[in-house]
């Protein structure tokens, strides 16, 4: 089921509706499947991503323990193995989002197809005890401590985790990078200095025994950081190592260079402005002393209407073509214009309408209308959940995005009082059209203005007996 306390969730499943309608979907169609956005996908990510960084920091130590202590050390990595294991069967169980389709992806075939295309390979592969194999097999400590290196191919999914919980979390992409970075170089320090122990073991001959390991940790982090200027071994494996340490190094150091620079154009995003004005926002409720609920209720707001990043609209509307900003217009109202109440209006009449129809944006608890008050506009729910409140402050009714009501206020024959208050109960984006801007464009077309008057009164009689029907 879908969990309320994933913030990431509220960017793609906007309204409390959408978040009933996608449980009604996984619960009635695939129920079997874990829903990307339910609190134990989130859990479970959390727990693999401790049991990678406990592989990616243990197993280096554990290649290059004295041959006495290995089996102690064989079972903990076999528990570990099996955790893994058990990772792959929830990968196949479990949903995705897609984000080129903006839909949570739940059928099993797709799931498994997506999987295998990413990162199954690479967990297989870390997975697989064949370290065990060879270690029952007494002649082949070597390749049997070697095989560990395998292990390495966790990082793919550990970054993988990182990024989820960073997304469902909403954590600053900087902290995200910047931690991803030094898990990255801590990890290559710790494997390329087992690598060169075992290497140097297995150049000379060596047992396994009272291997000083701190001085191979010492020796890669000079070839690193100073990209080979040490001495190298010209021989062996403990020379694939050296090169493959440098190479580290050069790579490490451009990464770097990549991601200052990536640094200091975030600066300058619409993501580091909108924290910005987040920042201000908080300054302002301070200084101006406006009580807890006024204060929230305008962080809910902004946070609703830039839902975590800025735009400046006027801007982008000035850059678009006449036509284009017709068919946008459009395409958010269609689902109103194919109603019965608009369905004989013309494409032309369409396009006017739209000009003149207005946004507003409520936060939870806003007073749309109250009871009495006349009713010169009919709404449009854009995005969220309104309901309807008698005089005795009983809920009578919902209405969710999609819908629309007050409609009997573009009737001319009398006005319209509201029986009901109409109030939020969730960030609403709500579009309203004027009966005087109605007729202003109907004036024109008197037998379009006649028909849509009576698919009013039809519309009207029928609901008689329940108003908000």
């Amino acid at each position: 089921m879908l969990s309320n306390n994933i913030s990431h969730r509220t960017v793609y499943l906007k309204s409390h509706w959408q978040n009933e309608q996608e449980c009604v979907y996984h619960l009635t169609t695939h129920y079997y499947i874990i829903h990307p956005f339910s609190a134990f996908r989130y859990y479970w990510e959390l727990f693999m991503i401790i049991i990678f960084i406990n592989k990616l920091l243990a197993f280096p130590h554990i290649m290059v323990l004295n041959t006495e202590y290995l089996p102690l050390f064989m079972y903990y990595i076999l528990t570990l193995q099996l955790i893994c294991i058990a990772n792959i069967v929830v990968e196949f169980s479990s949903g995705y989002f897609d984000h080129a389709t903006n839909e949570v992806v739940l059928q099993p075939k797709h799931i498994a197809r997506k999987y295998v295309c990413t990162l199954f390979f690479p967990e297989l592969l870390a997975t697989i005890p064949v370290a065990h194999i060879y270690y029952m097999l007494k002649s082949y400590e070597f390749m049997s401590r070697s095989l560990l290196l395998l292990n390495l191919f966790n990082v793919f999914s550990l970054m993988d985790y990182l990024d989820k919980i960073r997304k469902k979390r909403e954590c600053d992409l900087l902290i995200y990078k910047t931690v991803e970075h030094v898990l990255i170089f801590v990890f290559a320090i710790l494997w390329i200095s087992s690598s060169m122990a075992l290497a140097v073991n297995y150049d000379q001959g060596l047992e396994f025994k009272n291997i000083q390991w701190m001085k191979y940790v010492h020796g890669s982090l000079n070839l690193v950081s100073n990209l080979g200027q040490s001495e190298i071994t010209l021989y062996g494996l403990e020379l694939l190592v050296n090169v493959v340490a440098v190479f580290f190094g050069f790579t490490m150091r451009l990464l770097i260079l990549v991601q200052i620079i990536l640094m200091m154009n975030s600066w300058f995003s619409s993501h580091r402005y909108c924290d910005q004005l987040r920042h201000e926002m908080e300054i302002y409720s301070h200084l101006k002393f406006l009580a807890k609920s006024i204060s929230r209720r305008l962080a809910e707001y902004y946070n609703f209407v830039f839902r975590n990043d800025y735009y400046n609209e006027n801007e982008i509307w000035g850059h678009i073509s006449e036509k284009l900003k017709i068919e946008i217009e459009h395409n958010l109202f269609r689902s109103w214009y194919e109603s019965e109440i608009f369905s004989a209006c013309s494409p032309k009449i369409i396009e006017s309408i739209t000009s003149y129809i207005h946004k507003e944006t409520y936060v939870s608890g806003d007073e749309i209308c109250k009871i009495g008050d006349v009713c010169t506009c009919i709404y449009f729910i854009k995005i969220g959940t309104i309901s309807f409140y008698n005089s005795s402050q009983q809920k009578v009714k919902s209405l969710e995005e999609g819908s629309f009501f007050a409609e009997d206020a573009l009737m001319f024959e009398e006005d319209e009082t509201s029986l009901y208050s109409v109030v939020a109960i969730e960030a609403c984006e709500i579009y309203k059209l004027h009966r005087d801007d109605f007729y202003q464009i109907l004036i024109e077309y008197r037998e379009v203005y006649e028909a849509v008057q009576e698919k009013l009164r039809t519309r009207k009689h029928l609901n008689a007996n329940n108003p908000l029907s």
